[in-house]
């Protein structure tokens, strides 16, 4: 049966349901022809007729090649013709300053010019050899500061409300600044985040710039801004420079005197890089044994050919009464195997060896259903890049979660290694330098966690 429909009251006024303006932009695109185009359709009106006495400037960074802008501005010529868009550059007692002058201009025109202009001067910054100007990437964030004449007003245009309320701009922000840099020139802060689309841009500057009304400027409107921004810039170099530390007038800092005394930090600093990598060598391979300096050569030649013949002579005959080799002799050699604390690599691996065999005792003590996490050591050199080759397959065989350590996280198996006993599997009760180790840990259950230990055993064992 369908349902019936709630009859009005007799007399009561029609009420139509409130309908909002609702604009899906279902065609974002990063092409400034098509953002143009779908403009021009939605306001055909306002398209091709100047906008009265508009003018705005656009401040040029120092750190943007001058080149570079002088082409990007001859690219736009093709669209826009140079009475309307002019590059301006000037000095003035070793002050520079440049611009970018609008004047006269459309919305379309004001729409093509600061998209160009915004995404070449963010994109010298990240990509400075980039001379596709209206290829507009994405992730290019737009925005920046532009400078109207004092009169010009922000204002709402209620004619256009209806349609300008349909246009969606995200993001988009459109400021006045508080406190403007030049005189007689009002700053407007645009911002527009990376990631965002093109149209939403072109959107907000058409919205925006339909609703401003410009002041009337005069004919010397540019020299104005020029004397402006070259007023500015002195003006912050001249309380720059009268800081009084700064020496003779050049920077922050004496550079000769800082240089002096960096430069025997620098020279230490590398003499001791230098001395920790041949100690990590010698360490790593005993076979490597450091060579003297030449000082230090020159300095001992004669007191070796002295000591030559009386070493070999009390390496040979002095024994002790007891029949043993004396232990003031000189014939034995002190290498780096014959330093305390050095393994040799058959020695960190039965170390290695032995705390997986530590390991599943631990594991053998517990319920076999028990979630357990442990660690146990695997030789760098020859073994711990097969570990890394096969740890997706031992993670698939034995369902437990393998990870090798970094020295981010080495310090949470410090605690479990100094509780593990290993001396029933090896002679050596010392532990082998970390740089020649690499730790794996093993988390699951513990029948899965035997297999685990079983198959990396195996690779050492191998």
């Amino acid at each position: 049966m369908p349902v019936k429909r709630r009859l009005k009251a007799y007399g009561a006024p029609y009420e139509p349901g409130s309908q909002r303006i609702k604009y899906h932009d279902a065609s974002e695109t990063q092409d400034i022809w098509k953002n143009l185009d779908k403009i021009r359709k939605s306001f055909p009106e306002y398209c091709d007729i100047e906008l009265k006495n508009s003018c705005l400037f656009i401040e040029l960074p120092n750190t943007i090649t001058i080149d570079d802008v002088r082409f990007c501005i001859k690219a736009l010529h093709v669209y826009i013709s140079s009475e309307k868009l002019q590059f301006i550059e000037t000095t003035q007692h070793d002050v520079y300053s440049s611009f970018i002058f609008l004047k006269n201009f459309n919305i379309l025109d004001c729409c093509l010019v600061l998209s160009v202009i915004f995404a070449f001067r963010n994109k010298q910054l990240l990509v400075p050899f980039n001379k596709e100007y209206f290829n507009i990437p994405e992730d290019i964030p737009l925005g920046g500061s532009i400078y109207l004449s004092r009169s010009s007003i922000l204002r709402w245009n209620r004619k256009l409300f209806p349609k300008i309320d349909k246009l969606n701009t995200a993001a988009f922000k459109f400021t006045e600044s508080d406190f403007s840099t030049l005189s007689y020139f009002k700053e407007i802060f645009i911002e527009f985040p990376s990631n965002c689309s093109l149209t939403y841009f072109v959107n907000g500057i058409t919205k925006h710039f339909l609703n401003i009304k410009f002041g009337k400027c005069g004919k010397q409107i540019e020299s104005r801004f020029t004397r402006s921004l070259l007023g500015f810039e002195k003006h912050l170099n001249m309380s720059l420079y009268e800081l009084p530390f700064i020496v003779n007038a050049v920077g922050l800092f004496d550079m000769e005197s800082l240089r002096e005394c960096n430069k025997t930090v620098l020279e230490s600093s590398k003499a001791n890089i230098l001395k920790y990598n041949d100690e990590m060598e010698q360490y790593n391979d005993p076979s490597k044994v450091s060579k003297p300096s030449v000082k230090e050569n020159i300095d001992k030649v004669g007191l070796v050919t002295q000591q030559k013949g009386s070493n070999q002579y009390i390496g040979k005959n002095a024994t002790s009464r007891f029949g043993e080799l004396s232990s003031g002799a000189r014939g034995t050699t002190s290498g780096p195997e014959n330093r305390p604390g050095f393994m040799t690599q058959e020695e960190i691996k039965e170390h290695c060896i032995a705390t997986i065999k530590a390991a599943k005792d631990f594991v053998r003590e517990k319920s076999p259903y028990q979630i357990l996490k442990l660690y146990v050591k695997c030789p760098r050199q020859n073994y711990a890049d097969q570990v890394y080759q096969q740890l997706n397959d031992l993670r698939a065989q034995t369902n437990c979660n393998i990870v090798v350590l970094n020295l981010s996280n080495l310090h949470e198996s410090t605690q479990w290694f100094a509780s593990l006993d290993v001396s029933k599997y090896t002679k050596f009760s010392q532990h082998p330098h970390q740089s020649t180790v690499r730790v794996v840990s093993i988390g699951g259950v513990g029948e899965y966690i035997l297999k685990a230990l079983d198959l990396i055993s195996r690779i050492m064992e191998g």
